[in-house]
């Protein structure tokens, strides 16, 4: 689907044609719609493709030629419900969004893969003021957004964790352990996709790709502090469940030893008893009282009782 949006006075309208100060705004769109953006945009071919490339790492790159320059950034997204170790919990990957700059006509085209929460609350949030002809500044409204949304997600994983840690110090289970991996899962793909976003950052702030203006310097600021705050996040919530899932596991792994040396108790005292009926079962007349079940019984029991005797005193 292709949406063609411009602000006029504050208001995001929709419109029928491009228009220079447009924002042209693909999501998952057909064949028929990237020959569109190509014959009616110009878009560089290697650009195209990279854009639509569902597993394309954060980068900038720009065609002097076409005066284009192509920004594409990873932006969490949850996770379908097949995909989830745990249904009851929120998981996430990241998507790649592109955000293209076109200079002739001034354009933006942003291009996701899937749909894009972040698209929709720069459409629908009044109070964002975007403005959609301000190319670089629009640039960073949506980096802010993106660098925002890491932040919700890990909050949203904290919860979980925490959670998770409540339920797990009461009763061990792989249920839980295998939520926690859930979640380390989500950690580590919102960590990739951040680190690799610190090149590109810094690439627009150097000014070699994005022509930078006065007025946008603090706003590009505060989204490189946004997404150091949400890369360190990262990195703490990381360390935390990582720890935690050693811990929970050296509980699971002391308690099934304790399991093994209760069942290897009880084999133990099970066994006095064959021992002592195996011996009267012999064709012999050497054992003593083997003409009666009874002393064998006793002789049985009596060992069993020495044996528990013995294994708790080693215990102490």
């Amino acid at each position: 689907m292709i949406e063609i949006l411009k602000t006029d006075d504050g208001t995001l309208r929709r419109l029928d044609a491009v228009e220079s100060g447009c924002w042209v705004n693909a999501c998952v769109p057909s064949s028929q719609e990237v020959k569109w953006l190509a014959d009616n945009l110009g878009i560089d071919g290697d650009f195209i493709d990279a854009m639509l490339d569902r597993d394309e790492i954060s980068r900038i790159d720009k065609n002097e030629d076409a005066s284009q320059a192509l920004v594409v950034v990873d932006y969490p997204a949850a996770e379908d419900l097949d995909d989830k170790a745990n249904p009851n919990l929120e998981q996430f990957d990241t998507q790649p969004i592109s955000i293209l700059l076109i200079e002739n006509p001034s354009v933006v085209v942003t291009l996701t893969n899937a749909p894009c929460s972040i698209v929709e609350k720069l459409k629908n949030d009044r109070k964002l003021p975007i403005a959609t002809g301000k190319r670089t500044r629009f640039l960073l409204d949506v980096l802010l957004e993106v660098s925002q949304s890491y932040i919700d997600a890990l909050r949203v994983l904290e919860k979980q964790t925490m959670a998770l840690e409540r339920k797990m110090r009461k009763k061990q289970n792989n249920e839980g352990l295998m939520s926690m991996l859930g979640i380390e899962k989500s950690l580590l793909y919102m960590s990739t996709s951040l680190k690799s976003s610190a090149p590109t950052l810094q690439a627009i702030k150097n000014g070699q790709f994005v022509k930078l203006f006065e007025e946008d310097e603090e706003l590009l600021n505060d989204v490189i502090v946004e997404y150091r705050q949400a890369s360190e996040m990262c990195s703490i919530y990381t360390d935390v469940i990582t720890r935690a899932m050693d811990a929970f596991s050296g509980v699971v792994s002391n308690n099934v030893n304790a399991s093994m040396g209760v069942l290897t108790t009880i084999t133990l005292l099970l066994s006095i008893p064959t021992v002592v009926f195996s011996f009267y079962g012999m064709n012999t007349n050497l054992l003593p009282m083997s003409d009666s079940w009874v002393f064998p019984m006793l002789l049985s029991v009596a060992l069993a009782a020495v044996a528990v005797v013995v294994l708790l005193r080693w215990r102490r």
